[in-house]
């Protein structure tokens, strides 16, 4: 498979890439994306097959508006605890134009890819439901702390108030002769 240009090339559940023979290759037309990307380098024995094998093993979950980390970690921690860790895990990340996420998960090649794939999806939806519930109890918490703090100080500022006006009424003063249109005040 030396020099190939594998661009539109599909491999599926029935492709053996066991004891390929391939130095190098191409992922699209006229020889362009090469791998291995070194002019000087070729794939050891083996290397070929690992690094497209490897597709088959794996179920691509696509987050299209970004992606909560929080609720990612533990829709993944539910699938590791019911498929075992050792058998479902991040092989990698891919940030796409507009906000978009890919996250390959490896998995064994027997386990049923679709079956995986929609039981993330559900586990990252729950978490997420969970979590803005958490985040909308602790903002009504917040705003009840902040109204209870407003409502004190508007009461305290009207004590305030109320103990000026008292100050101010048992204070005795004086009303003196009006100057240049002014009422003068004199207080003892």
């Amino acid at each position: 498979m030396t020099g190939a240009c594998i661009q539109d090339w599909n491999i599926n559940s029935e492709t053996n890439l066991e004891n390929v023979i391939c130095d190098y290759v191409y992922l699209r037309q006229d020889q362009q994306e090469r791998r291995p990307h070194d002019l000087n380098r070729n794939f050891e024995p083996g290397e070929f097959t690992k690094l497209f094998q490897k597709a088959l093993e794996t179920v691509d979950l696509v987050f299209l508006d970004g992606i909560d980390w929080k609720a990612f970690l533990l829709s993944l921690k539910e699938l590791q605890n019911e498929y075992g860790q050792e058998n479902v895990d991040v092989q990698g990340i891919e940030k796409r134009p507009g906000g978009t996420f890919v996250v390959r998960i490896d998995v064994p090649p027997e386990v049923n890819k679709a079956e995986i794939e929609s039981k993330a999806k559900q586990s990252y939806e729950t978490q997420l439901k969970i979590i803005e519930a958490e985040h909308r109890a602790e903002l009504r918490s917040l705003e009840a702390h902040y109204q209870d703090k407003i409502i004190k100080l508007h009461e305290k500022q009207g004590s305030d108030m109320m103990e000026i006006a008292k100050l101010l009424a048992s204070r005795p003063y004086y009303i003196s002769k009006k100057q240049r249109g002014l009422l003068g005040v004199l207080y003892i």
